[in-house]
Formats: C-alpha cells, structure tokens, sequence
C-alpha cells in the first residue's frame, strides 16, 4: 500500500499506534505506583515491637533491678514477673527480720518509674517471686527497685552476683506472653513485645 497514495490512512495508523503505546505506558505507571502504595500501606500497618531488659545488681545494702523498655514506643497493660524458683543460687527475698534471709535484709523499694505502675508491688519475706503491675511504661522510661537478695548455696549467702542469678526468670503476661531467662551476666531480655496505641 503506498503512502503517497493513502496519506490520510497512514496519518490515522500512526496517531492510532502512539495513543496505544501511551496508554500501555501510562498504565504500567499506575500499576507500580498503586504496588507501591500498597506496600507501603502494608509496611505501615505492620505492629511495631518492643523490647524490656532486666538486669540485676548485687549491692549494699540493698541489691538492684532495673527493668528498661529499649523500644520507642509504650508497653501498657503488663504484669511483670520476676521468679526466681531455677536461680543457681536458689534465692529469696529477704524483705523483713527473723525470717529464712541472712544478717541484714532491705524491703522492696521503688527508686525510679513508680508512674509507670499500675499498683503497688508487695513481696513477702522468704518469697521466691516478686509481681509488677505495669500500667503505661513508656518508650526508653524503667523501673527501678531495690531490694535484698539473699542466697541459700553459697557460703556467703548476703553477696549474690550475676552467676547466682543465672536461671531465674522474667515472664510477662497480659498484652502477651512472653519469658526470658536471667544469664550469668544477671541480664534477661523480652523481646518482639506488642506496643501500646498511642
């Protein structure tokens, strides 16, 4: 077919062929952008996660724990355990005078984060566990107790260290479920926890 004889048919063909291509281009955009788009919603959709490390401090005359939330956003609604029945040195608490602790006993104090409780901790003289109720413990805030630790294998049962300690844990229950173990560095680790809606 000869262009010089049919112009206005080759004109109509070519128009016809670019519109095509443009809209197979335009189309393809789309697509990817909406992919995108929806990637992103998932990505954003997705619970964000955080993480409480425990450590334990022997001292005098008081020993310490530290519970910290590493995450940036807040962990809500948490009853925190502290047990520690499987501790290398079978500890207790040794809250009061005259009772299965050694020489000088400390009652549990809150030095830092009582904010962040949802009631009072209460532990009584002898106990092997020790409950905190978390009401709204923040990105980066702790909680800071001191309390007297005592051994029941070592012949100096009024110094604990990190190695004794070793085996206990820290569970955690209400917005999940979750455990760690205490090692010998007296240091244990929740992690993956659900954050609070802020």
């Amino acid at each position: 077919m000869s262009q010089r004889r049919y112009p206005g048919l080759w004109l109509n063909l070519v128009h016809g062929l670019r519109a095509f291509f443009w809209t197979l281009l335009l189309s393809a955009v789309a697509t990817s952008t909406t992919g995108m788009a929806n990637a992103g919603l998932r990505f954003a959709a997705a619970p964000s996660k955080g993480t409480l490390t425990a450590t334990f401090r022997d001292g005098a005359p008081s020993d310490r724990f530290v519970i910290q939330n590493n995450g940036s956003c807040p962990i809500a609604g948490a009853t925190l355990t502290i047990d520690l029945k499987g501790s290398r040195g079978r500890l207790i608490f040794d809250t009061t005078a005259g009772g299965p602790g050694s020489l000088v006993y400390q009652p549990l104090r809150i030095v830092e984060g009582q904010a962040a409780l949802a009631s009072g901790p209460t532990v009584a003289d002898g106990a092997e566990s020790l409950t905190l109720n978390v009401g709204v413990l923040g990105g980066g805030d702790r909680i800071v107790f001191t309390i007297d630790v005592d051994d029941r294998e070592s012949s100096v049962p009024t110094i604990v260290d990190g190695a004794e300690i070793a085996g206990a844990v820290i569970k955690l229950s209400g917005i999940a479920t979750a455990r760690a173990t205490f090692t010998d560095q007296g240091e244990a680790v929740l992690a993956a926890l659900p954050c609070a809606l802020s």
